[in-house]
């Protein structure tokens, strides 16, 4: 289950059907998912020298 949507689907599960007894797996496989997606993304904006939020040259408003 290292995949995001089994991990949510799962994480959905158990807190529907079993809130008293939630698994732990879900939540921390979501949370490796979503540290890796922040890292990737701060390591590309600082490679490619550009922020998420700058605007593209191309539209030049």
């Amino acid at each position: 289950m290292l995949a995001v949507v089994g991990a949510t689907v799962s994480a959905i599960r158990a807190a529907t059907y079993f809130p008293d007894n939630q698994r732990l797996l879900p939540f921390v496989v979501l949370g490796l998912w979503l540290v890796a997606s922040l890292v990737v993304l701060i390591v590309a904006s600082r490679t490619l020298h550009r922020s998420p939020a700058e605007r593209s040259p191309s539209l030049g408003r």
